[in-house]
């Protein structure tokens, strides 16, 4: 018996899962996806299928393709692809309820490259066979004929004629991701695939603690996310998403909780601290919360990379994703970094602002490349440590501001710090008007919550709030 060389088959069996499950990544490569180009013999017939069966019903197979397999099995030549496709199957068979592509343009463009790269790889084989036969007809044949792989029809957009591309922008909910609670999100707007948002504030302001708070907020809503540490070690960031998910402290303790309650006014507001007993955290409950939350997550996901400070660069970055998102098959649609001015530069002998510069740019490209939201957070300058900061206090280098589309700003005095405020405003917004420029934000770090109820400023007299007197 011929023994067949192992070949490396992970990155068209993601494209294969893709097909058979998602009608949306299907439609978009039906056209590009010809069963030669696929490596594996067994991989090409249920290609096969798959064309067949959207050509006919017009969505892809999903569970479909199990009937589709029993029916075409006695066509299958070779012994060893039909055990290959009964293996595969059965695997793919526990995701059928529980998978879904949130980033299908993302997967899509890496489908392409892979169609183009095999394209390519098929053409040169058989141009090394004609080569090798000394048959110059057929090889100029094979390259008069050869076709480029390319799902686009055209270059660009005819604006004047495609009505579908037009209406697409305005009615798509793709781009769309979350958007925080309250009066804050209406201050702040939605967050976008296309967004690069950053956290401004002063030292001990919290912005970590935002970062984590964004990211808890993206995988509820279902999206799969990273968060990339290059400040704090594996465990003590483990212990602040858990008490971000549980709003608990490390240890049992009385803890002043901030609310809001009514002032003297109408549709007036003071803060009121009234101290509550929290439990803390049980670890031996946690495998019971882990149960529940993910529940919650709507199948989102949530990676957890930590990088030494000044360690890490751009490319270790985007080495991570891609590790992540070829072992693992995680595509992220939100990816946090904590935080980009403490990435270590390619080119350690430019000028820090202009290296700054440039990594902030990678990052806004990342983003744009992977069609994922890209947060972070950056200092304020001198001025804004003891003053409210704005726009113009960005630490190290104004530029940060042309890359960024929102930049969101945490402003807090002392008072405010004790009574558990914050002020938050957006000061940089690329697309449409903040409903408002500043919420007052409730917040308890102790128990993991930067965000506990928010609401519109001009409601809130910040000149007192009480203190429970026990």
């Amino acid at each position: 018996m011929i023994k067949r060389t192992k070949i490396d088959t992970t990155e068209e069996r993601r494209i294969l899962t893709n097909m058979i499950l998602s009608t949306a990544f299907l439609s978009q490569v039906k056209d590009i996806a010809n069963a030669k180009l696929f490596k594996s013999s067994y991989s090409q017939i249920v290609v096969g299928w798959v064309l067949e069966f959207f050509n006919q019903m017009q969505e892809a197979p999903g569970k479909n393709i199990e009937d589709i397999y029993i029916k075409n099995k006695h066509k299958i030549e070779g012994e060893e692809d039909t055990e290959l496709i009964a293996e595969y199957l059965t695997r793919l068979s526990q995701d059928y309820d529980s998978f879904k592509i949130n980033n299908v343009n993302y997967s899509v463009k890496n489908a392409i490259i892979f169609f183009k790269l095999r394209s390519v790889e098929y053409l040169a084989k058989q141009l090394t066979d004609a080569i090798l036969n000394k048959d110059a007809v057929r090889a100029e044949k094979l390259v008069a004929e050869y076709k480029r792989v390319d799902k686009i029809k055209g270059a660009g957009i005819n604006f004047l004629e495609n009505e579908e591309a037009i209406k697409n922008a305005f009615t798509s909910n793709y781009d769309f991701l979350f958007q925080f609670p309250g009066e804050l999100g209406k201050c702040i707007g939605m967050f976008d695939r296309s967004d690069f948002v950053a956290f401004m504030g002063a030292p001990k302001k919290g912005k970590t603690w935002w970062l984590i708070y964004t990211a808890v907020r993206s995988v509820l809503m279902g999206w799969n996310t990273v968060f990339i540490s290059l400040e704090m070690t594996e465990n003590p960031l483990l212990k602040r998403f858990w008490q971000c998910f549980t709003g608990e402290p490390i240890h049992p303790e009385k803890i002043d909780i901030p609310t809001f309650i009514d002032g003297e006014e109408e549709e007036e507001f003071i803060v009121e601290n009234t101290p509550v007993s929290k439990k803390g955290i049980n670890p031996d409950l946690i495998s019971k919360h882990l149960s529940k939350y993910r529940q919650a997550t709507r199948g989102g996901g949530l990676r957890i990379l930590t990088f030494p400070s000044f360690e890490a660069t751009v490319s270790d970055v985007e080495d991570a994703l891609g590790n992540l998102e070829y072992y693992e098959g995680f595509v992220p649609d939100t990816i946090i970094i904590d935080y980009a001015d403490i990435l270590r530069p390619e080119n350690g002998r430019m000028e820090v602002r202009h290296q700054l510069d440039i990594i902030w740019k990678q990052l806004r490209g990342m983003g744009q490349k992977r069609e994922a939201m890209m947060g972070t957070a950056t200092q304020t300058g001198r001025k804004g440590i003891d003053n409210d900061a704005g726009a113009s206090d960005l630490a190290e280098d104004i530029r940060k501001l042309a890359h960024v589309t929102k930049l969101i700003v945490l402003n807090q005095n002392e008072k405010e710090k004790i009574g558990g405020i914050l002020r938050v405003k957006s000061v940089a917004q690329r697309e449409g008007v903040p409903y408002n420029s500043e919420a007052v934000v409730l917040e308890c770090r102790k128990i993991g919550r930067p965000f506990l109820n928010s609401k519109n400023i001009k409601n809130v007299n910040l000149d007192e709030f009480k203190m429970d007197k026990k």
